[in-house]
């Protein structure tokens, strides 16, 4: 039963971090779209900054998870982002209805971006 238990509490920290995480790239892309708004912005600009809102957001997602957690930052920041580049996905998937090689460039930004900050959450002070 232990184990049941310490399965659930990892499934919450996983969710709650992946939600930091949208949380984080959602407010990016908000400000994109801000500045988008009042600046004439290059359209090629626009994928560098979701990009950079996704890598934000799983670093974000990874931290949570490894502060959270106190060890293995590698693989607990890998799993985060992994689960916020799988939820992302299916939602674009719904969205656009068509996979790209871009998907496959996101994933390998979300599980690196994820593995640093889980490491950076365990080695927090």
């Amino acid at each position: 039963m232990e184990e049941t238990g310490g399965i659930l509490k990892k499934i919450k920290i996983t969710a709650l971090s992946v939600l930091l995480g949208l949380i984080i790239s959602t407010v990016v892309i908000s400000i994109t779209a801000a500045v988008a708004a009042n600046v004439d912005m290059p359209h090629s600009l626009f994928s560098a900054f979701s990009t950079i809102a996704l890598t934000l957001g799983c670093v974000g997602a990874g931290f949570m998870s490894g502060a959270i957690n106190r060890s293995r930052g590698i693989i607990n920041g890998l799993i985060a982002g992994g689960a916020t580049y799988i939820l992302l996905f299916a939602i674009s998937f719904a969205v656009i209805g068509e996979i790209g090689l871009v998907a496959i460039f996101k994933l390998i930004i979300c599980l690196v971006s994820g593995i640093i900050g889980g490491i950076l959450g365990v080695n927090k002070r």
